[in-house]
């Protein structure tokens, strides 16, 4: 059902440091992007890509109050999140309804994906889900 709606796009992995997941990644042939700051979630980001793998964004705190601050308290690295793309607004309304999915962050424009519009759900015995809204 959802399978037509959603497409993966990349697991969020938070870290303390980038320094040794840059090394490792980009030895297995991953292109390592420019750091981004995203001061309204306190994060900083860098995505890794590759035309034959999974994109993996590196996620890493830049204040206490940093929504992966928790997460980061019990662990030094742990995939915080998965990212799916969807361009039909259909697959919001399923989402909630059948997997009673609670927006933890509205839609808004994010620079790493050029402005397109990011939000964050989080379902039970799921986890965090973030959408990246594909419509044009």
């Amino acid at each position: 059902m959802l399978n037509k709606y959603f497409k993966l796009h990349h697991f969020g992995l938070a870290l303390k440091n980038f320094d040794i997941s840059k090394k490792f990644y980009r030895s297995l042939g991953y292109k390592i992007s420019k750091e981004y700051l995203d001061r309204a979630q306190g994060v900083k980001i860098i995505l890794c890509t590759s035309k034959n793998k999974p994109t993996i964004e590196l996620i890493s705190s830049l204040k206490n109050s940093s929504p992966i601050k928790s997460y980061l308290k019990k662990f030094d690295e742990v995939i915080y999140h998965t990212c799916y793309e969807f361009n039909n607004k259909k697959a919001l309304f399923i989402l909630k309804k059948n997997f009673n999915a609670k927006c933890i962050l509205s839609p808004r424009p994010a620079k790493i994906f050029k402005n397109k519009k990011i939000s964050f759900y989080y379902i039970k015995n799921l986890g965090l889900i973030e959408l990246l809204d594909n419509a044009k």
